[in-house]
C-alpha cells in the first residue's frame, strides 16, 4: 500500500492479533500498490521498481497467503490532491501516473485500471488471496489541527467531513475500476 496502508496499520494489526495471524506491512508513501505504475512528478519515488521488488518477495514467500491492497486510489486516477488540501513535496498537488507496460499513452484512470488487472492477475496466478480496501473519503484539512483549533473555539461550525456527493464525484473513476476487478476476479473488496 501507500500511506493509507500506514494509516490502517494498527487496525489491521489488531485484527490479525485477534485472529492469531501475522502480517507484513510493505507501504511506500505516494505509490499505488500496483505493478507497472510510474509517477512522473519531480519528487516521485521509483514506484514501479519498489512495487516490483515487493511483488517478487510476495511471490517467493510461500507463507504469504493473503495480500491486502490499500491506496488513496482517487489521487492516482484523478491526478490531483483533494480540493484545497495542504500540499508539500511529499504530498504534491498534482500526480501524473503512467503504466509502463502500455505502449501508447492512456488516461490516468485507464492506466490504473490496467495496472489493477495486471496486479490482481499476477497475484492470483501465484495462488494468493486478494483483499482490496476501497476508497476512503478524503478531506481538505489537516484533521488534528482542525480539531485542535475547534477545541479552542476557533473554526467552530467549519465542516471537516466531505459530503456524500463530494465523495461520489471524487471516486467516480475509482469505483467502476474496483467493481470491474471484483466482477472479473475472485477478490474481496472492503467498501
Amino acid at each position: 500500500g501507500d500511506s493509507h496502508a500506514m494509516a490502517l496499520h494498527s487496525v489491521l494489526g489488531n485484527m490479525a492479533k485477534k485472529q492469531g495471524a501475522a502480517g507484513l506491512l510493505a507501504p511506500t508513501g505516494g505509490c499505488p500498490p500496483l505493478l507497472n505504475i510510474v509517477r512522473r512528478d519531480p519528487a516521485a519515488q521509483d514506484c514501479a521498481g519498489i512495487n516490483q521488488n515487493i511483488f517478487e518477495f510476495i511471490i517467493a514467500e510461500k507463507s504469504i497467503k493473503n495480500v491486502i491492497l490499500i491506496g488513496r486510489w482517487a489521487i492516482y486516477t484523478e491526478g490531483t490532491s483533494y480540493k484545497d488540501q495542504p500540499t508539500n513535496r511529499f504530498n504534491p498537488a498534482y500526480y501524473i501516473v503512467e503504466n509502463k507496460s502500455i505502449p501508447e499513452s492512456k488516461s490516468m484512470p485507464e492506466n490504473v485500471a490496467v495496472a489493477f488487472d495486471q496486479t490482481v492477475s499476477a497475484l492470483l496466478a501465484a495462488k494468493k488471496s486478494i483483499w482490496i480496501v476501497g476508497p476512503v473519503p478524503e478531506v481538505e484539512v489537516n484533521i488534528p489541527k482542525a480539531l485542535y483549533l475547534q477545541s479552542l473555539g476557533i473554526g467552530r461550525g467549519h465542516k471537516i467531513e466531505p459530503t456524500r456527493e463530494d465523495f461520489d464525484r471524487r471516486q467516480a473513476h475509482v469505483i467502476p475500476i474496483l467493481e470491474a476487478v471484483a466482477q472479473k476476479y475472485p477478490v474481496h473488496v472492503a467498501w
